[in-house]
């Protein structure tokens, strides 16, 4: 309750004081927080790059394509 001390415990080999359960669960649960928007982050980085793959390989096949249009076209032409 407030207005009452807490009692804490001291570790003096490491000369600092122990964590309660409270400090314990909210320790917990920020790493907890930071982790799930970092794999959060992670997984937006992952579906833009998979975008920007797509989007590559889209263009790669395209230039491709007219690439073999063309020499097809000289081909014809040396052919006739």
């Amino acid at each position: 309750p407030e207005g009452l001390a807490r009692v804490r415990w001291y570790d003096p080999a490491a000369g600092e004081y122990l964590e309660t359960p409270l400090e314990i669960a909210r320790r917990r649960e920020a790493e907890a927080q930071r982790a799930a928007a970092e794999a959060r982050r992670d997984a937006a980085e992952a579906r833009k790059e998979a975008v920007e793959a797509r989007r590559a390989e889209a263009e790669a096949r395209r230039a491709a394509e007219s690439r073999i249009t063309e020499l097809e076209s000289r081909i014809r032409k040396l052919t006739s």
